[in-house]
């Protein structure tokens, strides 16, 4: 089985996909709340949609579109849950759906008119078993898949870069500004300059979850923020508070290996 990645004392673990699913699935992830309580895991927005299961319940799974701000996620005692986070942009064409009708938004899997992933056995599967299982069954989705190449490759660009002009973007890949602006509508659910701060936000999260809160002013140069005043208010419009906080600390406060 891949190794996984622990966070929260490690209620959650995320684990990377196949080599060729690279550039469409972000990352499985696996949540066993065996801690006795409820906990509220802080969630920020990255970019990316989910597709979430339930392992030990009869609930229905569903999808989670791109979220605009973080949100406080409550997690009973002994749920279990696996996800696919698929890389921005991708579930549009999967699912055969308009991202705006999710931004923000939960819903039943079973609602899409197309659902690839009912294929898909979850209930008492050991995570090996279900990350093997996903692999296949989204390798062969996407190679029946018709994608648009060239708003993909935008797309990539700017989570990778998000300090790239939009309008360069635009004129280097022969789109117009509109009609790039429509296509990320439709396939990530916000605009390309909304989603651009997103990704540049999320650039500095990944920074501080490496690197801890030693060094902000770093963060936010590093990150594309002019300084780290703007950094901060930033971070508060996307979470509603500082990275400093008790709520996004616990984060931060102990960086990954």
């Amino acid at each position: 089985m891949n190794k996984g990645n622990p966070f929260y004392g490690n209620i959650f673990q995320d684990y990377p996909p196949s080599v060729p699913l690279r550039p469409y699935v972000a990352a499985y992830w696996h949540i066993n709340n065996s801690s006795g309580s409820t906990i509220h895991l802080p969630v920020v927005p990255d970019g990316s949609s989910d597709i979430i299961f339930y392992l030990n319940s009869n609930d229905s799974p569903f999808v989670v579109g791109l979220m605009s701000r973080a949100q406080l996620i409550e997690t009973p005692d002994a749920i279990q849950l696996f996800g696919i986070r698929f890389c921005p942009g991708v579930l549009s064409f999967l699912l055969e759906t308009d991202m705006r009708e999710l931004t923000n938004i939960t819903r039943p899997l079973d609602q899409f008119s197309r659902n690839p992933f009912g294929r898909l056995r979850i209930k008492k599967n050991p995570v090996s078993q279900l990350l093997a299982e996903s692999n296949r069954i989204i390798e062969e989705e996407i190679n029946k898949t018709t994608f648009h190449d060239t708003i993909l490759t935008i797309i990539r660009k700017l989570s990778s870069s998000p300090e790239l002009s939009i309008s360069s973007l635009a004129r280097e890949y022969g789109i117009h500004p509109k009609n790039l602006e429509r296509l990320f509508y439709r396939h990530i659910g916000i605009s390309p300059k909304k989603f651009g701060g997103i990704m540049r936000f999320y650039k500095a999260h990944k920074h501080l979850l490496h690197n801890g809160l030693q060094d902000l002013v770093t963060t936010s140069l590093e990150s594309g923020y002019f300084d780290q005043s703007h950094f901060n208010r930033e971070y508060k419009k996307l979470t509603g508070t500082h990275p400093t906080s008790n709520t996004m600390s616990i984060l931060y406060n102990t960086p990954s290996e």
